[in-house]
């Protein structure tokens, strides 16, 4: 359960048993490439700095490994995906910098989009819904942590703009403020080339859609347009519905008590909004019988308790922007 994971860190944490050291998971390296079971057994019971560079060395072996690129995306993904599930509890956001820190670029689209296919994703637990504001607020919390690990990589712009693309794929939307939000939590160096052209690019529909300007920005080894396609292929038709979000967020749906609570927004947020309030429109977000917190007009946050409902207005284009806005849900 990634997105419950990001969010309440309560429900999908997991506990050390008789606890394992790096030492002795190391020589389960192999069998955790050949199996994910395997993968989230062996990493669920180390420390969470065990458990970060557990995945660095696995996702090194994995490099290692004879076959096509398609074999590699798929065990790239699969001991990924594996480590993720099998995360200490506050440990999660520290293991999704890791991935992105140490997964060759080339096979980051398909890790992006699997990830924010559901383990990232606001949709996978009905159970815990997040508004864009709540889901805002995790993300950039999340990317504050890779762009820390990112510092003293290489192609690290490239890589903290699939960490976002992650995450806006994740929101099921392309809403202006999430996309916004997103762009402003990148290292300020990827932030022209993110708007004018990556996520352009890298969210475009049908034929159009290509993470060719990123792979090339970060000199990637080339990947055919066949095998792309094919990799990619593969992630949308997978019928995986792990949510962690939870785990990462610190707010959302108590399991204890139901109660929606509201997540904190950072300043870099609240100043996303500002700068974007004229184009969001009258009543562009949801309402609820809670109260809202309203910054500059702009409804920001739904209160406690309240209950969603559409408001006329909401959606608009911006001017000059291809991003079509959607009501906060």
């Amino acid at each position: 359960k990634v997105l419950m994971a990001v969010v309440a860190m309560v429900s999908a944490g997991v506990t050390l048993a008789d606890g394992m050291t790096i030492v002795e998971a190391r020589k389960q390296i192999v069998a955790a490439i050949a199996d994910p079971a395997v993968m989230t057994s062996t990493i669920s019971q180390l420390s969470a700095e065990d458990q970060k560079q557990y995945l660095a060395d696995v996702v090194a072996a994995v490099g290692k490994m004879p076959g096509s690129q398609e074999e590699a995306a798929t065990a790239y993904l699969n001991v990924c995906r594996a480590a993720l599930k099998g995360s200490q509890k506050g440990n999660l956001a520290t293991l999704i910098a890791e991935v992105f820190a140490t997964v060759p670029v080339e096979y980051l689209p398909v890790v992006s989009e699997s990830l924010g296919g559901d383990m990232l994703n606001r949709a996978t637990n009905p159970a815990n819904t997040y508004t864009d504001d709540q889901y805002i607020s995790i993300a950039t919390n999340v990317m504050q942590k890779v762009n820390e690990r990112l510092a003293s990589e290489d192609a690290a712009d490239v890589r903290s703009a699939f960490a976002a693309l992650t995450f806006i794929r994740g929101s099921n939307s392309q809403s202006p403020a999430i996309v916004a939000a997103m762009t402003a939590a990148l290292p300020e160096s990827a932030q022209k080339p993110a708007s004018e052209e990556w996520f352009p690019a890298a969210l475009a529909e049908g034929d159009r859609k290509s993470y060719d300007p990123m792979l090339v920005a970060a000199s990637a080894d080339d990947v055919s347009a066949e095998t792309m396609t094919s990799m990619l292929l593969r992630v949308s038709m997978s019928q995986n519905r792990d949510a962690l979000l939870a785990d990462i967020a610190g707010g959302g749906t108590d399991p204890t008590t139901g109660a929606n609570e509201k997540m904190p927004l950072t300043d870099a947020v609240m100043n996303t909004y500002r700068e974007m309030g004229p184009t969001l429109g009258d009543g562009g977000a949801f309402g609820g019988g809670g109260g809202d917190v309203v910054v500059d007009g702009v409804t920001t946050v739904r209160g406690t308790g309240g209950t969603a409902k559409q408001i006329p207005g909401g959606n608009v284009t911006p001017p000059g922007g291809g991003y079509q806005y959607q009501n906060m849900h």
